[in-house]
């Protein structure tokens, strides 16, 4: 990726890293078992670096200065879901209040995710979430 970047820096990439390691840098929501994701992850991932976060799509759907409509929606949602407010919903009486949280959590990510992906001229993901 980043001699593709040195030799055409106008490219527009995407990195798709694990969750593990999208967990390093953004705990919060995936610390709440019902809106974690499956963990997969292999050792050369685990030291990326900084060099391609601002490819990275895990930061690309919390970019604050996107033009995307879904990426603003995303990010809306996100900041209104403190872990404080998620925990509260955890209870018995919660539970399918919770459950809502996590459909529309997920659903305006993946929407977030598709709209940034769709953009992208590379896409460059291990084997571990080329599938998922």
């Amino acid at each position: 990726a980043c001699i593709l970047l040195n030799k055409h820096p106008d490219v527009r990439i995407v990195r798709v890293y694990s969750t593990i390691i999208e967990e390093q840098k953004f705990p919060g929501l995936n610390a709440i078992p019902l809106l974690q994701k499956r963990r997969v992850s292999f050792r050369n991932e685990e030291n990326y670096g900084a060099v391609l976060e601002d490819h990275s799509l895990h930061f690309k759907i919390r970019d604050r200065s996107s033009e995307l409509i879904e990426v603003k929606e995303f990010i809306e949602h996100e900041d209104l879901l403190s872990e404080a407010n998620l925990k509260h919903l955890q209870d018995e009486e919660n539970h399918i209040k919770l459950d809502e949280v996590r459909k529309t959590y997920n659903s305006k990510r993946a929407k977030a995710e598709s709209a940034i992906l769709k953009r992208a001229q590379v896409i460059f993901c291990t084997c571990s979430e080329a599938g998922s």
